[in-house]
């Protein structure tokens, strides 16, 4: 019984001690899925959106408008979520660095695009185009890939 006490003692104390460093340490995985699913929805209403323009249903300054009140404040509200989490281990600050490059320039695309759309502009719609492309480069670098 004397060499189970020290024993289950330091067990306790090891359990602890192995505990504390976890207390702060963020788990950014469901704030990098949000970020996923952002992009999901957003381009989701985008295409429908797009295929309404297409088809006469929808001017071009609607689209925008639509970019500029519906799709931009939620790419802005999922950047400021995500710089507000706190704790992120060390292994984790290159997804969420690039989330942060993705949200950024995925902002900066919308933006191109609400802008070229209200000019008629096909060089600023091949300007937002090469950012959103940027903008897809920095998502690959923290999302899941879909394996098939």
């Amino acid at each position: 019984f004397d060499i189970i006490l020290p024993a289950l003692k330091n067990t306790l104390v090891l359990t602890i001690a192995a505990a504390v460093p976890i207390r702060g340490i963020a788990d950014v995985r469901p704030e990098l899925a949000r970020v996923v699913e952002v992009e999901g929805k957003t381009a989701g209403v985008y295409q429908a959106a797009v295929d309404r323009f297409r088809k006469g249903r929808m001017s071009a300054d609607l689209l925008a408008d639509l970019i500029d009140r519906t799709i931009v404040p939620e790419v802005q509200a999922m950047r400021t979520r995500l710089s507000e989490v706190s704790g992120v281990p060390d292994q984790h600050q290159p997804l969420v660095a690039a989330a942060d490059e993705y949200l950024r320039l995925r902002d900066e695309s919308w933006r191109q695009r609400s802008a070229a759309l209200r000019k008629s502009s096909l060089p600023g719609l091949r300007e937002a185009d090469k950012t959103e492309r940027a903008s897809l480069e920095a998502f690959r670098r923290f999302a899941p890939q879909d394996p098939a």
